[in-house]
């Protein structure tokens, strides 16, 4: 085989170079209404707050840059902020609200599924102000040598909302004020030993899968929530991504 010119090597080592940014770019976490990142989810859902019928889901996903196998469990942490004083009836999921959520599973074309048995662990709200909510989901039972691929998209959790309770008797106010959704984490236990009581390997993921603004998600557009002195939703704008960056340091 003729050895490439030096202009083709530099094109190689170019291509090269591209191809593992791209795939660098492709480690962290997702967050968006009706599908993950890769399958044109929505980063903003719109309600008209006037009907008690229907669902809404969001989805999670997130992304490694080692492949990973015997995982055994991912849990998903979401941070939630409110655009006003204190956290909306609306969203409080385990008082107005706390028939509204279910954990499903969701379609998906470009993502890969990998959804266990996805519940709902803990519901936290006032952690970090009275206009935040923290909720924890696992997803575990999954079978041996279960692995997740680098590089890949994979769907691990998707939140069937109904909106139950928007109007009439008995509603909770709140369905329209703007909300931030965040995903804090995603960790990834490994038992890399089927031996009792070996420790579990964990990845913990947080930055966006995408580079800019994959880590979030919006309600009513999202508003300027404030949280610790911090204002608006994560990397909304270029001038709100330096905020943020303290923001999510209160998070973890």
């Amino acid at each position: 085989m003729p050895t490439p010119s030096v202009p083709g090597r530099a094109l190689a080592v170019a291509l090269l170079a591209l191809l593992m940014a791209a795939r660098a770019s492709a480690t962290g976490v997702g967050l968006r209404w009706d599908a993950c990142v890769a399958d044109g989810g929505q980063i903003n859902r719109s309600f008209a707050c006037n009907t008690n019928v229907g669902n809404l889901f969001i989805v999670g996903s997130f992304a490694v840059d080692q492949t990973l196998t015997d995982v055994t469990r991912v849990a998903v942490s979401l941070e939630l902020a409110s655009a006003s004083p204190a956290l909306p009836a609306w969203w409080d999921w385990i008082g107005c609200r706390s028939d509204s959520h279910y954990e499903t599973s969701a379609a998906t074309t470009v993502c890969v599924p990998f959804f266990g048995s996805p519940g709902i662990s803990g519901i936290f709200i006032g952690e970090h102000g009275p206009n935040t909510e923290r909720i924890e989901i696992g997803s575990a039972n999954f079978p041996p040598g279960s692995t997740v691929a680098a590089g890949i998209e994979y769907a691990v959790v998707a939140v069937r909302l109904n909106v139950l309770h928007t109007v009439g008797s008995g509603s909770c106010g709140g369905c329209a004020t703007p909300v931030c959704i965040v995903v804090r984490s995603v960790s990834v236990s490994v038992q890399p030993y089927p031996y009792p009581g070996y420790p579990l390997v964990v990845t913990v993921l947080t930055q966006p899968l995408n580079g800019t603004d994959s880590n979030f998600a919006t309600w009513q557009g999202g508003g300027s929530p404030v949280v610790g002195g911090a204002v608006g939703c994560p990397a909304a704008t270029a001038a709100h991504r330096s905020v943020w960056g303290a923001l999510k340091a209160l998070y973890r």
